[in-house]
């Protein structure tokens, strides 16, 4: 997923997104998997100015490119 988001965010938004990933098979990460509700991957979690906005499980590239479209687009 990580080398998807880096091919498809477009060059001039990349200063605007930051990508993080983390272990789900690791038990040092299990805290955060269950703060998150991650039950099924792919999971990404969307954040603007440090809250979540929307979570998306599995892989629909139309649509996880329409939520960071909506992420990078300036505020109202």
């Amino acid at each position: 997923m990580t080398q998807f988001l880096q091919r498809v965010i477009p060059a001039e938004t990349r200063g605007a997104i930051s990508v993080g990933t983390f272990n789900t098979d690791r038990p040092e990460d299990w805290a955060i998997c269950r703060e998150l509700k991650v039950l099924n991957l792919p999971f990404l979690a969307f954040y603007r100015d440090g809250s979540s906005i929307q979570t998306l499980v599995g892989f629909n590239e139309p649509h996880i490119m329409e939520q960071i479209n909506k992420l990078v687009a300036p505020g109202p």
